[in-house]
């Protein structure tokens, strides 16, 4: 079993996956390590469960010696500023999943227009930070960050989860 294929909850998230929580389960039959999201609860649980998520990088990154306190909204700057930190420290070799969901979008409206929505992809990936976070009670556990971005030069919007916690903007 790899790191990835593990019950995550996400407290916050891009893209309708705030405060859901699934399962990140390997197909047995592919030449190359692909995941899907079996979903429980989920937003947008059709987009993401069509998702298919492929493995890159061969090591996971060390999160470093300062962890991160239990997740409480008012740490929210911590935890962004501490993933955005991490993040700078990621490269090729990083092991990652990476997928593109398709997801509707609602463009601005103007005067005497007629509504449409747009179903745009957005290019998702996922990053585990290995015992990044104190649990309660003592010990360490691994954060799940997902980042998704639709233009391939965009900053990313970034947040972070696992276990009921994460950070991020909810509606990017």
């Amino acid at each position: 079993m790899s790191a990835w294929e593990r019950n995550w909850q996400m407290a916050v998230g891009p893209l309708g996956i705030e405060g859901a929580e699934f399962e990140l389960q390997k197909h047995p039959d592919s030449p190359v390590d692909i995941y899907t999201m079996k979903i429980k609860t989920c937003g947008y649980a059709d987009e993401w469960s069509r998702c298919k998520f492929v493995s890159f990088g061969s090591y996971f990154q060390p999160w470093g010696p300062t962890k991160l306190p239990p997740y409480d909204p008012k740490q929210k700057e911590v935890y962004e500023m501490a993933i955005e930190t991490w993040l700078k420290n990621v490269t090729a070799a990083t092991a990652r999943l990476e997928g593109e969901i398709a997801h509707l979008v609602e463009p601005e409206e103007e005067k005497n227009s007629v509504t449409e929505l747009i179903i745009a992809p957005a290019s998702i990936t996922m990053l585990v930070a290995k015992q990044a976070v104190e649990r309660v009670g003592g010990g360490l556990r691994d954060m799940l960050i997902v980042c998704a971005r639709s233009k391939i030069f965009d900053k990313p919007i970034v947040v972070g989860g696992g276990d009921g916690t994460g950070h991020g903007t909810p509606n990017p």
